[in-house]
């Protein structure tokens, strides 16, 4: 009964349980082997899984930079068509490969419209590294900063599809904000690494 179970400490332990008391366990292996375990594959309770407060921010700054990106894709399919630039050929071995032109020969509007969108992507990449990444650290700066870089991707673009690439210029406002998110991301890779180590 209950009484039995509390005066044998046996009594309370499950059939699997009792089959492992007397076992031989060799400390220094079982050691070793969590030692493995954990460098391998760290516990759960080990990884950043909490979300700092308001690293939502961060996330609709990551969406709003690819709206913009879908944004400057349209103006430039709006502006193949209106200027009338076809997809083009490539003869390679024994059959013809499709790819879009990236420019047209003599037409300087279509190509400052493609060049702005060109010019975006070339750095979309590591902005949204610095903003998912140094975003965990500071979550709220970066939201900031990354709505103004996106701002003034914006006025790059704009300034460049009028034709004229000196109008670009005012597209340096991006600059104000993706500095402040390299060397924030550099600080946080810094941190991190220091408090590692202790």
């Amino acid at each position: 009964g209950r009484h039995e179970r509390l005066k044998n400490p046996l009594l309370r332990l499950n059939s699997r349980q009792r089959e492992g008391v007397g076992r031989e366990v060799s400390v220094p292996a079982v050691s070793l082997s969590m030692s493995i375990c954990r460098y391998v594959c760290p516990p759960l309770s080990t990884l950043p899984l909490c979300i700092p407060r308001y690293y939502g921010g961060v996330v609709l700054v990551g969406v709003g930079a690819m709206a913009t990106n879908m944004y400057f894709a349209s103006r430039v399919m709006k502006a193949r068509k209106e200027h009338n630039v076809e997809v083009g050929f490539s003869q390679c071995a024994d059959f013809r490969l499709k790819y879009p032109l990236l420019y047209h020969p003599t037409n300087n509007l279509f190509n400052c419209i493609q060049r702005g969108h060109q010019n975006y992507l070339e750095v979309l990449p590591l902005f949204m590294m610095f903003l998912f990444v140094g975003g965990l650290r500071y979550p709220r700066t970066f939201a900031a900063c990354g709505s103004i870089f996106l701002i003034g991707r914006i006025l790059y673009f704009k300034g460049y599809a009028t034709g004229d690439p000196k109008k670009r210029k005012m597209g340096v406002v991006s600059m104000i904000g993706l500095l402040p998110m390299v060397l924030g991301t550099l600080a946080f890779g810094v941190q991190h690494l220091m408090a590692s180590t202790k």
